[in-house]
């Protein structure tokens, strides 16, 4: 056999002869790197922990920002607007007295003679003045003020201002009998206290 032959026989050889197996994977390779997959994701779950609970605390302190620039604004608005309110109120007291004095006076036949007519326009003025009151009760409500309703309940020194003392034996001891000014809440709160008259029953001696 010639050496030709030999190598064309050799090559075939090597043609036909099966790949040499992988390498196979041994336990404690494997053992390894699943510890070291474990590592891996127990670092990245500490992670996502640590993200989520900064992420937490930046919006607790963003709610808090949030809460004191709400009461920021709110006392702002309160400070301006509280002085527009209490002329407001200052101005209804004025209608109101006015409407009181003229549904009070009583003419005399004599001046009734000289009004004449006159005495029924004068009559239609104070109806008039009357429902402008009504519309600006209905406008105050609106903005959100509520008289303090004092008139036969107990004096409340957080809400009223006691400015007269009455003696009635025939009533509670400090309990309201005249509303001499009336007092405001806005949005919950006093505006204005009520000016009031207070009973105050005489212990026995």
């Amino acid at each position: 056999m010639d050496n030709e032959t030999l190598l064309r026989a050799f090559q075939r050889l090597l043609a036909e002869a099966p790949e040499p197996p992988e390498e196979e994977i041994g336990l404690a390779r494997l053992f390894t790197e699943l510890a070291a997959l474990r590592t891996e994701v127990h670092t990245e779950g500490r992670q996502a922990k640590d993200a989520l609970e900064l992420l937490r605390q930046s919006l607790e302190t963003l709610e808090r920002q949030c809460d004191h620039l709400d009461q920021a604004v709110e006392l702002q608005r309160r400070q301006i607007l509280e002085p527009i309110l209490l002329e407001l109120v200052d101005l209804r007291d004025r209608l109101a007295m006015g409407i009181d004095g003229l549904s009070r006076w009583r003419p005399n036949w004599f001046r009734r003679l000289l009004l004449g007519r006159e005495l029924d326009r004068l009559k239609a003025v104070v109806e008039g003045q009357r429902l402008t009151l009504e519309r600006f009760d209905q406008w105050l409500l609106g903005l959100g003020l509520r008289p303090i309703d004092a008139l036969g309940n107990p004096f409340e020194p957080e809400r009223m201002r006691a400015a007269e003392i009455v003696h009635r034996a025939d009533l509670d001891d400090e309990t309201v009998v005249a509303e001499l000014r009336r007092g405001y809440l806005w949005q919950g709160r006093v505006l204005r206290p009520a000016e009031v008259a207070v009973n105050r029953v005489d212990e026995p001696k």
